[in-house]
């Protein structure tokens, strides 16, 4: 509250990766005797994370000292941060440990922007899969995609039927973990030769090709 108050607004922290936790296997990869810590799995470009040099693979032990117990935890420290802190890292980079300085930042308008991708010829909304998203909706918080999280009743995507909560896992043929590669696909892709998206809903995956002219 006292951050809300003098500042006169509700700021959080900010660091830019996206995380998934660590099972056994991992922990037996990274020289661990047992699972611990956060997997980065994602970088947001210009974030602090990618100014600091953090990399995707970098698993995350400590911040400020304090052990890294989930990504919802390390989520929670890091939104507790005031911006313009500068925080230590511990971190494994090919089993070497490591300490990382990040200067936490307040999240922009921009950056708030760049998990949520507006509605596009396809005729839905998504988002990148945040661990607590895929809670939210019933997934292994280990999933990667984007989730749809609305559609236009009149777009080529409701016509073949996909809902909210369905999670995009590649577009023509290529994995999607980001709302980065999601732009990118479809960005690279020609309207007229349709998109072919991987879909997960619950514990059922199938295929669907859509095509602007189906609207």
């Amino acid at each position: 509250m006292e951050m809300i108050i003098k500042k006169g607004e509700v700021v959080r922290g900010y660091l830019g990766v996206w995380l998934q936790s660590v099972d056994a296997d991992l922990a037996k990869k990274f020289g661990l005797k047992k699972p611990s810590g956060v997997l980065i799995s994602d970088v947001i470009e210009g974030s602090p994370a990618d100014k600091a040099g953090l990399k995707v693979g970098d698993l995350i032990l400590k911040y400020e000292g304090r052990e890294v117990e989930s990504p919802s935890h390390l989520q929670m420290m890091v939104i507790s941060t005031e911006p313009g802190t500068k925080v230590k890292l511990e971190i494994i980079r090919g089993k070497r440990h490591r300490i990382v300085e990040v200067k936490i930042s307040k999240r922009s308008e921009a950056e708030i922007a760049s998990r949520t991708e507006r509605t596009s010829w396809l005729g839905i909304t998504v988002q990148t899969l945040t661990p607590d998203l895929a809670g939210k909706f019933g997934y292994n918080e280990n999933l990667k995609g984007v989730i749809v999280v609305n559609v236009d009743p009149e777009g080529p995507a409701a016509r073949k039927g996909i809902q909210r909560g369905d999670v995009i896992r590649e577009m023509n043929n290529q994995e999607v973990r980001s709302i980065r590669d999601y732009k990118r696909i479809l960005k690279e892709s020609d309207p007229k030769e349709g998109v072919l998206l991987w879909i997960q809903r619950g514990e059922r995956a199938f295929y669907v090709a859509l095509y602007p002219n189906e609207r």
